[in-house]
């Protein structure tokens, strides 16, 4: 049997999904041949005691769920969590795309390349992705909020819980920054989150996650956005609101990323290059509407997503001096 014939078998047995190499050879495909088709690199072992197909034009996200779908197999109890959940789920992390399997089992029996989490998930808190079983946005993000400070832990957790409002509000026919301000479906969400945190109590970080519940908005739009936010109120400053809306000198409604106070605005900047012709017209874009909010009484101070991740300290003092300042000229112009 030539190794294209044993990975044409391979791929008919599974059906797409990884074979146990036990099956393989119930079904008459010899050790050997499983061998010299891996060494060929037409089959693949995305776990121990598995072997899948390799298809040409797979990706990382697609080689990483057969890996995933393998250990499911082989832990018919397991439930993919943490990490592994929030890139399935497409959910943001501080941390980013990670290539170490996590999971919750209540036989925590080590599995090499596999962090095993001991626990029981309720079906509740479960969903079914493409055949793999994982934990729901919401207790994804408990989850990660867990063992993160809060800044990070706000990245997954704002992103969960305004998927969560969106979802809700699903029948509204309008643009996604519409829905999440329906105060119905947000007071869901977060009870829905309130309720994973309680039941995590006893969890290990369950501080943690608690902290981060309550600082959580559906609001934030971006990483870097809550990411800011986290700092802020680690130091003390809490935003007086979130996408806030106001009309500029012409008449034209504007979001402002942050309140920070009555006529002071924070907008994080995202990784903006102004060099070329498209740069000049953002920038202009920039200038016009800092100018034009300015004429109705709101100041925007800038800064960027880069600052936030690699020097928040310094978004933090720019902050707190800008409010200061702020609030000293507020006073003059009242005395």
């Amino acid at each position: 049997m030539s190794i294209s014939e044993t990975a044409a078998r391979i791929a008919a047995l599974g059906a797409g999904s990884p074979v146990r190499v036990a099956d393989a050879i119930e079904a008459g495909i010899t050790r050997s041949a499983l061998r010299a088709a891996c060494a060929g690199g037409l089959l693949a072992r995305p776990a121990h005691g598995y072997v899948a197909p390799i298809v040409r034009s797979q990706d990382d996200d697609e080689v990483f769920a057969a890996r995933c779908l393998a250990l499911l197999h082989r832990r018919p109890h397991a439930v993919l969590s943490h990490s592994t959940a929030s890139r399935i789920l497409h959910l943001p992390t501080a941390a980013g795309t990670s290539r170490t399997i996590h999971c919750i089992d209540p036989n925590p029996r080590r599995i090499p390349g596999v962090v095993v989490h001991r626990g029981l998930v309720p079906a509740s808190e479960v969903v079914e992705i493409n055949g793999l079983r994982l934990t729901s946005l919401l207790r994804t993000a408990v989850d990660l909020a867990r063992s993160l400070p809060l800044p990070q832990a706000l990245v997954t957790m704002d992103a969960a819980v305004r998927r969560r409002t969106i979802d809700l509000n699903e029948h509204v026919r309008s643009p996604d920054h519409r829905r999440v301000e329906d105060r119905h479906a947000q007071m869901q969400a977060k009870a829905e989150l309130e309720e994973i945190v309680a039941r995590c109590a006893r969890h290990p970080g369950a501080d943690r996650a608690r902290a981060a519940m309550r600082a959580a908005s559906p609001l934030a739009e971006s990483a870097a956005e809550s990411r800011s936010r986290g700092h802020l109120l680690l130091a003390g400053i809490e935003p007086l609101g979130l996408q806030v809306r106001v009309r500029d000198a012409d008449g034209r409604e504007r979001r402002l990323d942050f309140l920070l106070a009555p006529g002071l605005a924070g907008e994080v900047d995202g990784l903006v290059k102004y060099d070329g012709p498209e740069g000049v017209r953002q920038l202009r874009e920039e200038k016009t509407r800092d100018l034009l909010l300015e004429r109705v009484g709101v100041r925007t101070l800038r800064w960027t997503g880069v600052e936030v991740w690699r020097d928040p300290d310094s978004v933090v003092s720019l902050v707190a001096h800008a409010l200061a300042h702020h609030a000293a000229a507020r006073r003059r112009m009242a005395s």
